[in-house]
């Protein structure tokens, strides 16, 4: 089985009608019901978009910080950050859901991990 997207929503916004107020400079946290391709089934994996300059501003005012669950856009454009997740998804190749789920997980966090409530 192949892994398929089920969902796309923002954290605490309207992903459809997102527009950041500087599209070279934001930060957002996406949710994504992955599933299996066989069924309806889905889980939800959270994931940050952010530029660069985000996070050198970020870094600018504050400590180190650890690059994990990111993908980074030079700016906002929600068409390439959705080609983005569909080519991750579609990079995890075939096996049972737990094979998958594992291999999502080297890329973005399964909401059993609490990402968003800073776990």
């Amino acid at each position: 089985m192949k892994p398929k997207i089920k969902s796309i929503n923002g954290a605490g916004f309207d992903w459809v009608s997102f527009t950041p107020e500087h599209e070279r400079n934001f930060e957002v946290y996406l949710e994504v019901g992955l599933g299996p391709s066989t069924d309806d089934s889905s889980e939800i994996f959270q994931f940050r978009v952010c530029t660069p300059t985000r996070i050198e501003a970020w870094l600018e005012e504050n400590k180190p910080m650890w690059g994990i669950n990111t993908l980074f856009v030079n700016r906002f454009e929600r068409e390439q950050v959705e080609a983005a997740l569909e080519e991750l998804v579609r990079r995890m190749g075939e096996g049972t859901w737990d094979v998958l789920r594992q291999r999502l997980k080297g890329f973005i966090q399964s909401e059993y991990e609490g990402m968003l409530n800073g776990q």
